[in-house]
């Protein structure tokens, strides 16, 4: 842990280093104007029958400063008592990864409410019958994503690599007694539960490559081969809110079994106990921090 701990901060110095000073950052369009994405995206609705959830997602410095698209993404529907909400993040080495990471966010969510649809219905209680069909409904939001993402690269006869990102998809049902989630991450990022008695609970783990800092993405063949090891579905009775993030927020409080104890204690002071908690999601989430200049992206369902 002192290893990854010095390498951190030593990542760290170099960004802040290399990084222009706080008066010379800039503000850019991108040149390229062909597949343009917004450069925020705000969302504040009610989610299935127990839950409000908001949402943002902001263009990093970095990328504004040199005239880059966002490349972060995310997408929220609902399924009767079920909330779906998913945030992708585009590999910033790929030209298309913008448009991946929609596309995994979006198709993985609307996989995930029609196989809810068509095979789980209400939820009036829970059956074994119950978690392994969010098993497969998490399997088949994966595989409709990469497939998605195959028939975009043929149909602009790119390499499917071009519009390679992370996913964390979440699926949650409250059963008047007992809530049950269903996560499952592909790549950085981190999604997890905080519980009326301040518990944090992770819900899936920032997946990385081969090497240390080389992560995995959506759609590598080597994904379908390890689904299983990327799900988490849990069963519980106090859940307070949940949260899901791209690393852009994620890194900013590693460890992060410690820092997203202090995140959610930030997010019930300053956010969700606002008169207006969208608009004050809207100013928090362009903090200050040296290092920090990554997109942004932060989904909350309070419960």
């Amino acid at each position: 842990m002192q290893f990854v701990k010095a390498a951190y901060n030593s990542f760290l110095s170099k960004i802040a280093k290399d990084s222009p000073k706080k008066s010379n950052w800039q503000i850019r369009e991108p040149e390229d104007r062909r597949d343009p994405v917004a450069h925020e995206k705000f969302v504040q609705t009610r989610m299935g029958d127990k839950g409000q959830l908001i949402a943002a997602s902001i263009r990093g410095k970095s990328h504004e400063h040199h005239g880059h698209w966002r490349e972060d993404a995310f997408y929220v529907d609902s399924a009767g008592s079920f909330t779906i909400m998913a945030a992708a993040d585009g590999a910033g080495s790929c030209a298309l990864s913008r448009i991946g990471a929609e596309i995994v966010s979006r198709v993985s969510v609307l996989s995930a409410k029609d196989y809810i649809n068509r095979h789980l219905g209400t939820l009036p209680y829970i059956s074994e019958q119950t978690l392994f069909s969010l098993g497969e409904c998490l399997k088949n939001s994966v595989a409709a994503s990469t497939a998605s993402v195959n028939r975009e690269a043929e149909k602009r006869q790119t390499d499917t690599d071009a519009f390679s990102a992370t996913l964390i998809l979440l699926i949650h049902a409250f059963t008047g007694t007992e809530h049950l989630i269903a996560s499952l991450q592909v790549g950085d990022g981190a999604v997890a539960i905080y519980s009326s008695a301040k518990e944090v609970t992770m819900l899936g783990k920032a997946d990385y490559g081969e090497y240390a800092g080389e992560s995995v993405f959506i759609p590598s063949p080597k994904i379908s081969e390890t689904v299983g090891d990327r799900m988490n579905i849990l069963r519980t009775k106090d859940v307070k809110y949940i949260a899901m993030m791209t690393d852009g927020i994620a890194d900013d409080y590693f460890p992060l079994l410690k820092g997203l104890k202090h995140f959610f204690d930030q997010m019930e002071t300053d956010v969700l106990n606002s008169r207006n908690p969208l608009d004050a999601l809207k100013k928090w989430i362009r903090y200050e921090k040296i290092g920090s200049y990554d997109d942004r992206t932060l989904l909350i369902l309070s419960l």
